[in-house]
């Protein structure tokens, strides 16, 4: 029987959530069901949105049950399929969790990785983030060569929309509060496609 690591909240954090929140354990993998496949997760994501995930308040995504696994995006291997969709060797992504392995019935599949795609870019340009910057600057908001983006928060797309400003010939503005004042440094330097406004916090 395989053995499956998991990463389980185990209390709602307050402030800068630490590794004290959470615990890991580790677990029989259930037997699949018709209609089931097993992941093999090869890597993992750590989003900004997953700060709001741990909160019992409102949003745009349901809050992580204290005792469950913690919800994230991941990339891996169906290993054991009992679901005529997928495959063994399929190579999906999808919400997966901060889990070694993960039953899926297909619901939580964002999609199947083309043969040769890099593995790593379901996450990253290829994921909700760099697809987020794209449909959203490119197909919702039409920029015009010359105009100026204004992006508020340095969250984590920032970069995704400072490539994108750059091959449209856009001017992105983005305000950056300490640490993020550390992805001024890459815009000024490697990017030059950002003029950065660094802002104090309030009484500092």
């Amino acid at each position: 029987m395989r053995e499956n690591c998991c990463v389980l909240l185990n209390a709602r954090p307050v402030g800068v959530p630490g590794s004290e929140f959470f615990d890991v354990v580790t677990r029989p993998v259930a037997d699949l069901q018709d209609g089931q496949f097993l992941v093999h997760n090869a890597y993992l994501s750590v989003d900004p949105a997953m700060r709001g995930w741990l909160n019992d308040a409102p949003n745009y995504s349901p809050p992580v049950p204290v005792g469950d696994v913690m919800r994230a995006n991941a990339v891996g291997d169906v290993v054991e399929s009992r679901h005529a969709d997928y495959e063994v060797g399929d190579r999906v992504s999808g919400t997966f969790g901060w889990q070694r392995f993960a039953v899926s019935d297909g619901r939580n599949v964002m999609r199947k990785l083309a043969p040769g795609e890099e593995t790593s870019r379901a996450l990253g340009v290829l994921g909700v983030q760099g697809l987020t910057a794209y449909f959203g600057l490119l197909d919702l908001c039409t920029p015009q060569a010359g105009e100026t983006v204004v992006v508020s928060t340095a969250a984590g797309y920032l970069i995704y929309f400072g490539v994108l400003a750059r091959a449209a010939n856009l001017l992105l503005v983005t305000f950056l509060i300490p640490p993020s004042a550390v992805l001024m440094g890459w815009a000024v330097h490697e990017g030059r496609v950002f003029r950065a406004l660094r802002l104090r916090r309030a009484g500092k």
